[in-house]
């Protein structure tokens, strides 16, 4: 590994010098090279310190040091936002800049010297809240679940509404759209289109009904093949943001809003192309668009949970709605008999497990890895006795979809690393996170050594490649606000109706 000042001039890269006797040192640099790919070299200073004589192994046991070709040595925090600094985005200089504003870097080196100093206490926080092996996990394989997974669930939304449009709102249907839209169209005029967007103001014959569904359909199975899923997505939300406002009562359920919520996101996170390159794969998706995934998730969750409490119901105030739920639930199912037959403390304890799954476990979204995935799995189980104790359509399925995007590709590669353990004979200690590039990080898992770059590396930027990517993550930014403001007053209004 060429490494040191005398090295050869092809390989004139920043040498990031690190104690490879430190698990927590080796999952963070893991992360910076994930980040950063091959712009900088990695290398343990139990290796290379001799080569660094004007740094010495006492600096580099105490931290992190970026050494570049011309000499210059960085350290500490500084090493960090400097080795960020090499990525291939402009946002990846971001913490570099950020570093200069006076005071910024004076404390991003007191909060440095503070972890580095507790190294063996942080390290075993991050692999109890964090686990082993996820340092520099990525999100390609978590979205591309989440998108296909919401691909099916507009095949069912859309399937199921084509065989009942006619009956519902053909000319011969219960509520005629031809005639609603007339008169949307009459009333309102010009400001139709504001107050009730719908391809349908253009036509609500029963061919344009049958045909908008069809569409949906169609474009569902793209996104399930992968093709062109973000154009896809923005596709379904235009036709079933139609049907919704042109179906009348019958598309007025909670799950048909989130379906349409959900649809818009998942536009913008999906992957702005037509089809996956079979090489080069995808690249991570924005974190922003997860995180609107994520606090749509929050908020539909806690905002049912609010709606009961709020509802001047007092049976769900006592812990007793449950008694009497599930045989007057809209489609109850074989098993709701049986759950209706619980015992009155069984029900009170179920009613409780509701509402802790619907307003507390919700701030699991946000929380550090594991504690995520708690959350995730507990509601997924919450829907999953949910669908089995009543019928409320593709309600379930798509709540499971979005608690898909809370688990990492780590996580969703473990039948891989499963089946690699069971081909080693379960014999190895656990491997450190894969690095980006082609020259590992080396060391073991052991918490000594002094070397901390978690405050500078939360102020990682984003990489930023292909103009799509740049498009796509730019439309994201200026679309996060409204979404956010909008979504903030949604579970406002929920949380505090007379407010």
């Amino acid at each position: 590994m060429p490494t040191g000042p005398d090295a050869d001039a092809e390989v004139a890269r920043p040498v990031l010098v690190y104690d490879g006797d430190c698990g927590f040192c080796l999952a963070w640099v893991a992360r910076i090279r994930h980040r950063v790919g091959d712009a900088i070299e990695p290398a343990p200073y139990q290796q290379v310190a001799e080569e660094y004589p004007q740094v010495g192994r006492e600096a580099f046991e105490r931290a992190l040091h970026l050494i570049e070709p011309a000499g210059r040595v960085h350290r500490g925090a500084a090493a960090v936002v400097e080795a960020l600094a090499r990525g291939p985005g402009l946002a990846d200089r971001l913490p570099r800049a950020l570093y200069r504003v006076p005071g910024i870097g004076a404390v991003s080196e007191l909060v440095y010297a503070f972890v580095a100093a507790r190294r063996r206490f942080f390290s075993r926080l991050e692999g109890l809240l964090i686990g082993a092996g996820a340092a520099g996990t990525g999100w390609v394989t978590s979205r591309r679940r989440f998108v296909a997974g919401l691909g099916f669930v507009a095949l069912l939304a859309f399937l199921s509404l084509w065989v009942q449009i006619h009956g519902l709102v053909g000319s011969d249907g219960i509520l005629p759209a031809e005639a609603a839209m007339a008169r949307t169209a009459e009333e309102l005029g010009g400001d139709a289109w504001t107050y009730v967007p719908t391809l349908l103001l253009l036509d609500a014959s029963d061919t344009a009904l049958h045909g908008l569904c069809a569409a949906g359909v169609l474009l569902s199975l793209l996104v399930l093949f992968d093709v062109a899923p973000a154009l896809c997505l923005l596709g379904l939300w235009v036709l079933y943001l139609s049907l919704h406002n042109g179906c009348g009562p019958f598309l007025q359920f909670q799950w048909d809003s989130l379906l349409i919520e959900t649809l818009l996101l998942g536009a913008l996170y999906a992957p702005w192309r037509l089809w996956r390159a079979p090489r080069s794969g995808d690249r991570d998706p924005p974190a922003l668009g997860r995180w609107l995934v994520w606090w749509l998730l929050f908020r539909f969750m806690v905002m049912s949970g609010a709606a009961k409490l709020t509802s001047g119901d007092p049976t769900w105030a006592d812990l007793t709605a449950l008694s009497f739920h599930y045989l007057t639930q809209p489609l109850p199912n074989a098993l709701s008999p049986i759950a209706h037959a619980l015992p009155m403390l069984v029900q009170q304890a179920s009613a409780a497990a509701m509402f802790a799954v619907e307003l507390a476990v919700p701030l699991l979204c946000f929380a550090p890895r594991r504690l995520r995935h708690l959350g995730a799995w507990a509601m997924i189980g919450f829907q999953v006795v949910i669908g089995a104790t009543g019928n409320y359509g593709f309600f379930g399925l798509l709540t499971i979809v979005l608690c898909l995007s809370l688990f990492d590709d780590h996580a969703w590669s473990w039948p891989t690393r499963w089946r690699a353990r069971r081909g080693a004979g379960g014999a190895g200690a656990a491997s450190t996170a894969p690095v980006a590039g082609d020259t590992p990080v080396a060391g073991d898992t052991r918490a000594s050594g002094a070397v901390c770059v978690l405050p500078a590396v939360a102020l990682a930027g984003v990489r930023t490649l292909r103009p799509a990517r740049v498009f796509q993550r730019a439309t994201v930014l200026v679309l996060a606000v409204p979404l956010l403001g909008v979504g903030a007053l949604h579970l406002s209004d929920a949380v505090d109706p007379d407010g």
